[in-house]
């Protein structure tokens, strides 16, 4: 989805390559989608042609530029969504601000 691989039918991605990038990505699904839209932009930086004929003209080139684009988004949004093992619930007042308190202490 975050790489605009939904169509099974056309996508040049095997299930098993797009589990490899999650995999190498430790399961953080911006990372691996940064990693695919690096891939994406070499595909295209190999297929990249720029032709004139008269006034009308097509750059490829483009397609890299934008799959760079999308990679610095997805890689600096990589790692944003925190996750934790355990939370820590206050009943109390008393317990929120012990919380608090703790989080400003240890970062």
């Amino acid at each position: 989805m975050y790489c605009q691989e939904t169509d099974v039918a056309t996508t040049r991605y095997t299930d098993e390559e797009i589990e490899a990038l999650i995999a190498d990505a430790d399961g953080d699904l911006y990372l691996a989608a940064a990693n695919l839209w690096e891939v994406k932009a070499s595909y295209a930086a190999n297929k990249a042609v720029r032709k004139s004929v008269g006034k009308l003209s097509v750059d490829k080139s483009v397609t890299a530029e934008y799959a760079l684009q999308m990679a610095k988004l997805y890689r600096e949004k990589a790692g944003a969504v925190p996750c934790a093992d355990v939370a820590e619930i206050g009943g109390t007042t008393f317990q929120v601000n012990e919380i608090f308190t703790n989080l400003r202490m240890n970062g």
